[in-house]
């Protein structure tokens, strides 16, 4: 593995830091999985093409979802 490699974290999209952290803050607030996709759905709407979760903005709030609001039981 090349030192470049080592340094990036793979997604299969641009993945915004303001996205990140708006998340975060709704999972720290403790909001639903449900609510805070919700807000972050808002959140992306004119940013992101799309109205399905096959689309840009629903692609997009799968990757954010997964890293925040989806924990393997135990963890």
């Amino acid at each position: 593995m090349t030192e470049v490699a080592r340094r990036h974290i793979g997604f299969d999209r641009k993945i915004e830091l303001t996205w990140l952290d708006a998340i975060a803050a709704q999972a720290a607030a403790g909001v639903s999985a449900k609510e805070a996709r919700e807000y972050v759905w808002r959140l992306l709407d004119g940013v992101l093409a799309g109205e399905t979760t096959h689309d840009a903005r629903g692609k997009t709030l799968t990757v954010l979802s997964r890293i925040w609001l989806s924990f393997p039981r135990g963890a």
